[in-house]
């Protein structure tokens, strides 16, 4: 079994057997559901269900709920057409081309969270002074547009230009 990882909090995400070149995910037995037509949202068993350009993920941290999720290029998207924010992605501990536009938890930003599932789409789950909370993702050198006017844009480190908004010192 093959499981992807999100490398943001160590997330690990989405397990199946086989690929499908068009997701750059994996996907094992469609079984009854037809290639493809498995729309981003809706519960799946495995990527060779999703529509083109999305993949099975889990969306909890007990890895018991998995639903379709449009793939990203973290190198070119922080945040997804959506809101949601495009995480890097690893495929059996190796780094995947493409990322996950993550749909999110239930928790606000602002809220405490134990890791990313936690939190609400568009935000992830970061610790900062010892505590750890939901922040809206932004993108660190970007027009600010993703932060509130009392907030910046903070580098995740090791994360390139990917960020999360801080509250103004």
């Amino acid at each position: 079994m093959r499981c992807l990882s999100l490398a943001v909090m160590i997330l690990t995400i989405g397990c199946d057997a086989t690929s499908r070149p068009d997701a750059g995910a994996v996907g094992a037995d469609a079984g009854s559901i037809a290639i493809g037509t498995v729309a981003i949202g809706e519960a799946c068993a495995d990527s060779l269900a999703c529509v083109v350009d999305a993949s099975c993920f889990f969306t909890d941290a007990t890895m018991t709920t998995s639903v379709c999720m449009a793939d990203c290029d973290p190198d070119t998207t922080r945040l997804c057409a959506m809101g949601e924010v495009c995480i890097p992605a690893t495929l059996m501990g190796t780094p995947r081309e493409l990322g996950v536009c993550f749909l999110g938890g239930s928790a606000a930003a602002g809220m405490p969270c134990v890791d990313t599932f936690d939190c609400a789409r568009g935000t992830l789950c970061v610790s900062v002074v010892d505590e750890q909370r939901c922040h809206r993702a932004c993108t660190v050198g970007g027009d600010g547009s993703e932060c509130l006017a009392t907030e910046v844009c903070q580098a995740l480190v090791g994360m390139g230009m990917a960020g999360y908004c801080a509250d103004t010192p």
